[in-house]
């Protein structure tokens, strides 16, 4: 496996280090080759840095060309174009370059053996796969990471371009060590104790047997990290971490004659390693923002100049750090509070419309979009790294609130049993139609609760409202769009834009319903498909206190009043009204009434409603306004705060790791959401006009049609599923 470190010493090799990068060519070419001669001379090289030694004057065959150029294209073809003069009986050009190249050379190389002349393009990937072929090439590719490489990563470097939504250099450093130790693997070991013991290290980096440290300073400096901790917790933690790193084989070394410590050669050659992932990874965040950002500006914009175009990119992945910074926050303040937050799209635009300048290449619409799209379908890495920062700023958060993570965390709830709401159930069955399970937030997070020992439920009227959903979407694709009022429906709209047709849409509903017995039909696959139960909380609810019963019906009741007369919900009568109200308050005052007997810390109850609905999250403030301050504990849970309880909390050791490391970062940003009618008409019109290709390919032309077109209209076109219910209740009844 290729060292990150070298790989990102590939990276930084620009114009100005030609020379290195030549050293570095010769040495794994002559591997290959020995008879490689190199070239260079003060009267020219005559087009090529090096040669294949021939005998006969004039007959060599094959030169070489060394270059970092990103434009590669143009230098190949000046290359060629020189070496026709120089050397008249080329058949064989080797271009060796620390550029990405891969498959998008084809077309060149094709059209220049028209001509008899074969490319052989040696790009980043070449080097990567050989750097541990021969010792030859390892010390070669070692020498140029020590060269580039290192002096970046010193923890005080790398800070430049890490966590800089963080204004103390310490906590950029803690950030950063923590995201380092961020592993895929769950272990029994506390929180609190590994987040020491990754901040010890932190304060240990750059030491060497030459340049120890006492523990005075050590600790010192993890106080630094945490300002805002209780100092006398924090020196506790981090001298016990101390102590375990120290012990036999560990990899902090104690030096007894000058009562001094300092990090094993092997610890500091893997944290080096680590940073150099980080970085790398920070890089394949920053290239899919740039491809994002080309495509919204695609035909409006024209040529984006280099600086503001990296600008642009630095501050979106800015942006989505500021977000999982706040996430982070979200999350341990919920623990304390039981006041849950779901991330979505407007909370990414208040995150962004700071940070696009008028002379940037897309509008804080579009800008929105992007970051929605990096943060719901992350590509390789970015997947990784998206994971392993969220992970981190939530450690982070904790560590400043309360050093005892472990302490805290603990307090969760363990198992239990979650009722789901309508705008939990419609995600989960329209990710039947994506075909990577892994690519599923919502049904892979709650797989993950399940496999933890959570049991998970609906009510009667729940299954009522998504039966009633699925209806509306029937309407919807049987009619004509002249006569319908409001916008698309959600599972209507998530099938066209999937690039599927209108006439199979109700072939695919009839895996969650029939015409006889609808409701039993959904009830029935929602069993079998994702093991959720039905399980009614009437009895419950009936029960409770007459003053709790009608704060919550108020609350929901106002919500509904509000939404009534707009948009979607011009036409909603009373008696829908009364009958959404009534299942609200079903779910709610009826696991709240389940909670008696449970512990009364905000979110170490056992039973929950896992919702989207922005109303349902203002419980945690209304129940004590109109109770008074012996008002129970919210009953709401988010999905974003279920996700990172399952990463972190207790219950993490008991899930498959596979499943864990796939466990959403973010789950509503309006992959799933309202959708624009012309959009939909656009899918359907791009099938019409696809002839007689194979449906494949009409899915793949309308997938990529629409996700342009979402792009560039930006956060129009991310409704989010918080509205869900408000858009298809209009036609409940």
């Amino acid at each position: 496996m290729a060292s990150e470190r070298f790989k990102l010493a590939l990276d930084q090799v620009g114009p100005d280090n030609w020379r290195e990068f030549e050293v570095l060519a010769a040495e794994f070419l002559v591997t290959d080759y020995p008879s490689l001669r190199t070239m260079a001379a003060s009267t020219g090289d005559k087009g090529r840095d090096g040669e294949l030694f021939s005998p006969s004057e004039n007959s060599s065959s094959v030169a070489i060309q060394y270059s970092v150029a990103e434009n590669w294209k143009d230098k190949i073809s000046k290359t060629l174009k020189r070496l026709e003069e120089t050397m008249p009986n080329l058949r064989t050009l080797i271009y060796v370059t620390n550029q990405r190249i891969g498959p998008s050379a084809d077309e060149l190389k094709r059209k220049i053996q028209e001509k008899g002349i074969t490319v052989d393009v040696r790009d980043q990937s070449w080097f990567l796969e050989r750097e541990l072929t021969s010792p030859q090439r390892q010390v070669a590719a070692a020498e140029l990471a020590e060269r580039f490489v290192d002096p970046l990563l010193s923890a005080r470097g790398v800070k430049q371009t890490v966590a800089t939504v963080l204004d103390d250099s310490e906590a950029q450093v803690a950030l950063l060590h923590l995201a380092l130790d961020v592993q895929d693997k769950a272990t029994d070991k506390g929180l609190t104790k590994t987040s020491f013991e990754t901040l010890v290290i932190a304060a240990l980096e750059g030491t060497t047997s030459d340049r120890t440290i006492g523990s005075d300073q050590i600790i010192q400096r993890v106080c630094a990290m945490m300002p805002s901790g209780n100092p006398r917790q924090v020196q506790e933690q981090a001298t016990s971490a101390l102590r375990r790193l120290t012990s036999k084989g560990g990899p902090v070394h104690f030096h007894k004659s000058s009562d001094s410590y300092c990090l094993s050669h092997e610890k500091a050659t893997q944290v080096r390693e680590r940073m150099a992932e980080y970085v790398n990874d920070e890089t394949s965040l920053e290239l899919q923002i740039k491809d994002l950002v080309n495509a919204a500006a695609d035909g409006e914009i024209g040529a984006i100049e280099g600086e503001v175009f990296d600008a642009c990119a630095r501050n979106l992945r800015g942006a989505i750090e500021q977000l999982l910074l706040e996430k982070g926050e979200a999350f341990a303040g919920a623990v304390s509070s039981g006041r849950m937050v779901q991330l979505d799209a407007e909370q990414v635009r208040a995150a962004v419309v700071s940070l696009v300048p008028t002379e940037f290449p897309v509008t804080v619409e579009q800008a929105v979009g992007i970051i929605v799209e990096v943060m719901q379908r992350p590509l390789g890495s970015t997947r990784r790294h998206l994971r392993r920062l969220a992970d981190a700023y939530t450690l982070f958060a904790f560590l400043r609130q309360v050093p005892d993570v472990q302490k805290t965390i603990v307090k969760l709830f363990d198992g239990g049993h979650i009722w789901l709401d309508t705008t939990v159930i419609l995600p989960m069955l329209a990710e039947t139609l994506i075909l990577e399970p892994s690519e599923r937030p919502f049904t892979v997070l709650l797989k993950a609760a399940r496999e933890s020992g959570i049991q998970l439920f609906v009510t009667s009227g729940i299954v009522e409202e998504v039966e009633r959903h699925i209806n509306r979407s029937l309407t919807f694709a049987r009619g004509t769009r002249e006569k319908w009022r409001g916008s698309v429906p959600f599972l209507y709209g998530v099938f066209a834009l999937s690039g599927r047709s209108r006439a199979s849409f109700s072939g695919w509903t009839e895996e969650f319903r029939g015409d006889v017995r609808p409701e039993d039909d959904v009830a029935e696959a929602l069993w079998g498909l994702f093991r959720v139960g039905k399980r009614d909380l009437l009895q419950y609810s009936d029960a409770a206190d007459l003053s709790l019963r009608g704060a919550v019906q108020e609350v929901w009741q106002e919500a509904h009043d509000r939404r009534r007369g707009t948009g979607a919900n011009s036409d909603l009568d009373s008696m829908t009204v009364n009958r959404l109200v009534a299942h609200d308050v079903e779910n709610c005052v009826g696991v709240i009434q389940l909670r008696k007997g449970q512990p009364a810390s905000p979110v170490g109850y056992r039973s929950w409603f896992l919702t989207m609905d922005r109303t349902a999250f203002s419980l945690v403030d209304e129940l004590p306004r109109r109770i008074g301050p012996k008002a129970p504990g919210s009953p709401i849970i988010s999905p974003d705060f279920l996700s990172e309880f399952l990463r972190l909390g207790s219950l993490r050791t008991a899930i498959d790791q596979e499943l864990r490391v796939n466990l959403p970062v973010v789950t509503d940003l309006g992959r799933f959401g309202n959708f624009p009618v012309n959009l939909v008409e656009t899918a359907e019109e791009i099938r019409r006009e696809s002839g007689e290709i194979s449906e494949r390919l009409i899915r793949r032309r309308v997938r990529d049609t629409l996700d342009a077109e979402r792009l560039r209209l930006g956060v129009k076109a991310y409704g989010g599923l918080s509205a869900v219910r408000e858009e298809f209740a209009s036609k409940f009844g």
